[in-house]
């Protein structure tokens, strides 16, 4: 099986606290698949962020909105093959990840 990419975009802090238990398991049991983005956009400043640790590699957490269609355009190498992209938010979240994945030439 093929590398799992998940790139989180998330309000508020409080809920990547509440999760991190699980995202922890996860990595520890996806050790060398798992690749794990977090992006709290309501923070200002990653300093008000704690690392979600697992499997002895700690994840951070970036603060602030990424450019959601370069981070999914660049999110895996052309020789990986099939890709699927699951997205779910608001309107504008939504366009970002199709324009995203078009631009890989992979379907949504």
């Amino acid at each position: 099986a093929g590398p799992i990419r998940f790139l989180w975009l998330v309000r508020e802090p409080e809920l990547v606290a509440a999760v991190a238990p699980r995202l922890a398991e996860a990595m520890v049991k996806l050790a060398d698949r798992l690749e794990l983005v977090i992006h709290v956009t309501s923070a200002k400043d990653v300093a008000e962020l704690k690392p979600i640790g697992g499997g002895g590699n700690p994840v951070a957490c970036a603060a602030g909105r990424p450019d959601v269609t370069a981070a999914i355009r660049d999110a895996w190498p052309e020789e990986d093959g099939a890709v699927g992209v699951y997205a779910c938010g608001p309107e504008a979240l939504m366009e970002a990840a199709t324009a995203g994945a078009s631009q890989r030439g992979k379907a949504t």
